[in-house]
Protein backbone atom coordinates (compact mmCIF):
# COMPACT_ATOMS: atom_id res chain seq x y z
CA UNK A 1 0.00 0.00 0.00
CA UNK A 2 2.87 2.34 0.78
CA UNK A 3 4.31 1.51 -2.59
CA UNK A 4 1.00 2.22 -4.32
CA UNK A 5 0.72 5.52 -2.48
CA UNK A 6 4.30 6.49 -3.45
CA UNK A 7 3.71 5.60 -7.12
CA UNK A 8 0.43 7.54 -7.10
CA UNK A 9 2.13 10.58 -5.53
CA UNK A 10 4.97 10.52 -8.12
CA UNK A 11 2.41 10.21 -10.93
CA UNK A 12 0.38 13.13 -9.52
CA UNK A 13 3.46 15.39 -9.26
CA UNK A 14 4.55 14.55 -12.83
CA UNK A 15 1.05 15.16 -14.18
CA UNK A 16 0.78 18.48 -12.33
CA UNK A 17 4.16 19.67 -13.66
CA UNK A 18 3.19 18.75 -17.21
CA UNK A 19 -0.21 20.38 -16.81
CA UNK A 20 1.30 23.58 -15.35
CA UNK A 21 3.73 23.95 -18.27
CA UNK A 22 0.81 24.21 -20.69
CA UNK A 23 -1.00 26.85 -18.66
CA UNK A 24 1.66 29.54 -18.49
CA UNK A 25 4.07 31.28 -20.79
CA UNK A 26 6.51 34.14 -20.39
CA UNK A 27 7.50 36.89 -22.79
CA UNK A 28 9.59 39.98 -22.42
CA UNK A 29 9.04 43.53 -23.69
CA UNK A 30 11.33 46.48 -24.03
CA UNK A 31 10.63 49.68 -22.13
CA UNK A 32 11.75 52.87 -23.84
CA UNK A 33 11.33 56.63 -23.83
CA UNK A 34 12.15 59.36 -26.33
CA UNK A 35 13.03 62.82 -25.10
CA UNK A 36 12.41 65.74 -27.45
CA UNK A 37 13.20 69.44 -27.52
CA UNK A 38 10.61 71.57 -25.71
CA UNK A 39 8.58 73.82 -27.97
CA UNK A 40 9.11 77.58 -27.68
CA UNK A 41 7.85 80.72 -29.39
CA UNK A 42 9.65 84.06 -29.75
CA UNK A 43 8.14 87.30 -31.04
CA UNK A 44 10.10 88.82 -33.92
CA UNK A 45 7.65 91.62 -34.89
CA UNK A 46 4.64 93.33 -33.30
CA UNK A 47 1.19 93.71 -34.84
CA UNK A 48 0.96 97.25 -36.19
CA UNK A 49 -2.30 98.71 -37.49
CA UNK A 50 -0.46 101.81 -38.71
CA UNK A 51 -1.27 105.49 -38.45
CA UNK A 52 -5.02 105.88 -38.84
CA UNK A 53 -6.62 109.27 -39.44
CA UNK A 54 -9.56 109.86 -37.10
CA UNK A 55 -12.89 110.01 -38.87
CA UNK A 56 -15.89 107.75 -39.22
CA UNK A 57 -16.17 104.42 -37.45
CA UNK A 58 -14.77 101.44 -39.30
CA UNK A 59 -11.87 99.10 -38.88
CA UNK A 60 -8.46 98.02 -40.01
CA UNK A 61 -7.61 94.45 -40.91
CA UNK A 62 -4.12 92.98 -41.18
CA UNK A 63 -3.75 89.54 -42.78
CA UNK A 64 -1.42 86.90 -41.39
CA UNK A 65 0.90 87.78 -44.30
CA UNK A 66 0.86 91.53 -43.55
CA UNK A 67 -1.63 92.73 -46.15
CA UNK A 68 -3.78 95.63 -44.98
CA UNK A 69 -7.54 95.91 -45.38
CA UNK A 70 -8.85 99.32 -44.27
CA UNK A 71 -12.62 99.47 -43.79
CA UNK A 72 -14.01 103.00 -43.97
CA UNK A 73 -10.78 104.47 -42.55
CA UNK A 74 -7.75 106.19 -44.03
CA UNK A 75 -4.34 104.79 -43.14
CA UNK A 76 -1.07 106.59 -43.84
CA UNK A 77 1.65 104.55 -45.58
CA UNK A 78 4.11 102.64 -43.40
CA UNK A 79 3.94 101.25 -39.87
CA UNK A 80 1.51 98.48 -40.87
CA UNK A 81 2.73 94.99 -40.00
CA UNK A 82 1.52 91.55 -39.12
CA UNK A 83 2.90 90.10 -35.91
CA UNK A 84 5.63 87.52 -36.52
CA UNK A 85 6.94 84.74 -34.34
CA UNK A 86 9.58 82.02 -34.58
CA UNK A 87 8.54 78.63 -33.25
CA UNK A 88 11.38 76.29 -32.25
CA UNK A 89 11.41 72.69 -31.10
CA UNK A 90 11.85 69.10 -32.24
CA UNK A 91 12.58 68.89 -35.99
CA UNK A 92 9.74 67.73 -38.26
CA UNK A 93 7.09 67.62 -35.53
CA UNK A 94 3.64 69.16 -35.95
CA UNK A 95 2.25 71.61 -33.41
CA UNK A 96 -0.97 73.54 -32.73
CA UNK A 97 -1.32 77.33 -32.80
CA UNK A 98 -3.81 78.87 -30.38
CA UNK A 99 -4.84 82.48 -31.01
CA UNK A 100 -6.84 84.74 -28.72
CA UNK A 101 -10.55 85.29 -29.35
CA UNK A 102 -9.99 89.01 -28.81
CA UNK A 103 -7.69 91.61 -27.27
CA UNK A 104 -7.85 95.31 -26.55
CA UNK A 105 -5.66 98.32 -27.12
CA UNK A 106 -5.97 101.49 -25.08
CA UNK A 107 -4.61 105.02 -24.87
CA UNK A 108 -5.21 105.02 -21.11
CA UNK A 109 -8.67 106.58 -21.40
CA UNK A 110 -10.30 104.81 -24.36
CA UNK A 111 -10.21 101.19 -25.44
CA UNK A 112 -10.66 99.51 -28.82
CA UNK A 113 -11.33 95.85 -29.54
CA UNK A 114 -9.18 93.58 -31.72
CA UNK A 115 -10.73 90.33 -32.97
CA UNK A 116 -10.70 87.86 -35.86
CA UNK A 117 -7.12 86.75 -35.21
CA UNK A 118 -5.62 84.64 -38.03
CA UNK A 119 -2.28 82.89 -38.48
CA UNK A 120 -0.12 81.56 -41.27
CA UNK A 121 0.21 78.64 -41.01
CA UNK A 122 -3.39 78.39 -39.86
CA UNK A 123 -4.20 76.23 -36.83
CA UNK A 124 -1.24 73.86 -37.07
CA UNK A 125 2.33 74.03 -38.25
CA UNK A 126 5.21 71.65 -38.84
CA UNK A 127 8.73 72.41 -37.72
CA UNK A 128 11.42 72.23 -40.39
CA UNK A 129 14.31 69.78 -40.43
CA UNK A 130 16.25 72.38 -38.42
CA UNK A 131 13.41 72.61 -35.85
CA UNK A 132 11.99 76.08 -36.61
CA UNK A 133 9.08 77.71 -38.40
CA UNK A 134 7.97 81.31 -38.88
CA UNK A 135 4.37 82.16 -37.96
CA UNK A 136 2.57 85.31 -39.09
CA UNK A 137 -0.44 86.66 -37.17
CA UNK A 138 -3.01 89.21 -38.27
CA UNK A 139 -6.26 90.56 -36.81
CA UNK A 140 -9.00 93.16 -37.18
CA UNK A 141 -9.10 96.42 -35.19
CA UNK A 142 -12.65 97.65 -34.60
CA UNK A 143 -12.92 101.44 -34.63
CA UNK A 144 -16.39 101.73 -33.12
CA UNK A 145 -16.36 105.45 -32.25
CA UNK A 146 -16.49 108.08 -34.98
CA UNK A 147 -13.60 110.52 -34.56
CA UNK A 148 -11.70 108.16 -32.26
CA UNK A 149 -9.64 110.19 -29.80
CA UNK A 150 -6.13 110.83 -31.14
CA UNK A 151 -3.27 109.18 -29.30
CA UNK A 152 -1.08 106.13 -29.14
CA UNK A 153 -3.02 102.96 -28.41
CA UNK A 154 -1.37 99.74 -27.35
CA UNK A 155 -2.08 96.41 -25.68
CA UNK A 156 -0.86 92.85 -25.69
CA UNK A 157 -2.11 89.49 -26.85
CA UNK A 158 -0.77 85.97 -26.46
CA UNK A 159 -0.09 83.29 -29.06
CA UNK A 160 0.34 79.77 -27.71
CA UNK A 161 1.97 76.80 -29.45
CA UNK A 162 1.93 73.19 -28.26
CA UNK A 163 2.82 69.76 -29.55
Amino acid sequence: MKRLLAVSLVSLVAATAAYADGLSATATATASARFIQPISITKTADLGFGIIITGPSGGMGISANGEQFPNNVEVLPGNVSNARFTVSGEPNLSYSIVLPASATISNGAQTMLINNFVSNPSGTGTLSASGTQEVGVGAYLIIAEPNQAPGDYSGTFAVTVMY
